[in-house]
């Protein structure tokens, strides 16, 4: 390494002043690995002689998931015995009570790195009966619960809404590279002691139900 000539401000008590310690590192800096982009070449990294994705990669779903006639709504549990002036939605005469999964997304070609994800759409719980039917039992606080995983691993969980809402869930963390497979999952509030089932018709009352549902992962590699 090549000799830097130092400076040194003269102080009353030979008391060495701050500034000459700045300059004493600024002075070697450059010599040492402590380069920044400033003193790259000009135009050494630039969108002609980078390839697609070498830094960022973007994947977006503005509806999700895709289905005729169903776009961005769930599917996997959707009762067509409901009220007429209803969805086909869960039901609990459907409904199992663990979580649901909305869609499946396959991240492919992430090189490792930073990961971030976002769920957006809305969600409904039925609230008439939040407070019961008769109105004489304890509460019953609807909310459907909503979660992103990312190769079986929970990225991002939150309560959810409560009623009838618009809810945006989003999370992010370092992941290996490879193609990895994101589920989006919700799961509404379980039966209460005495929720409505069906209604004055015989028809089935809808409990649960997301749709308008919007995905967005931007992958940052460097």
């Amino acid at each position: 390494m090549a000799k830097k000539w130092t400076q040194r401000d003269a102080s009353t008590g030979n008391t060495v002043a701050p500034e000459a310690i700045n300059a004493d590192m600024r002075a070697n800096q450059s010599s040492m690995a402590t380069l920044d982009r400033t003193q790259l070449p000009i135009n050494s990294v630039n969108d002609t002689n980078l390839n697609d994705n070498a830094l960022q990669q973007v994947w977006c779903h503005p509806i999700w998931p895709v289905s005729a006639g169903k776009d961005g709504e769930q599917g996997n549990v959707r009762d067509s015995l409901t009220a007429a002036n209803q969805w086909d939605a869960v039901t609990y005469q459907a409904y199992s009570g663990s979580w649901l999964s909305l869609a499946t997304i396959t991240l492919t070609g992430f090189k490792g790195g930073h990961l971030f994800l976002e769920w957006s759409g809305n969600s409904l719980v039925y609230p008439n009966f939040t407070n019961t039917a008769s109105n004489i039992t304890p509460g019953n606080p609807k909310y459907c619960r909503l979660r992103i995983l990312v190769a079986g691993v929970i990225m991002a969980e939150r309560l959810g809404g409560a009623q009838h809402e618009h809810f945006r869930i989003f999370g992010g963390g370092l992941l290996p590279p490879g193609d990895h497979p994101v589920l989006l999952q919700f799961r509404p509030t379980t039966l209460g002691v005495d929720d409505a089932l069906v209604n004055s018709a015989g028809d089935r009352v809808m409990q649960a139900h997301v749709y308008a549902s919007k995905f967005l992962a931007c992958g940052r590699y460097r």
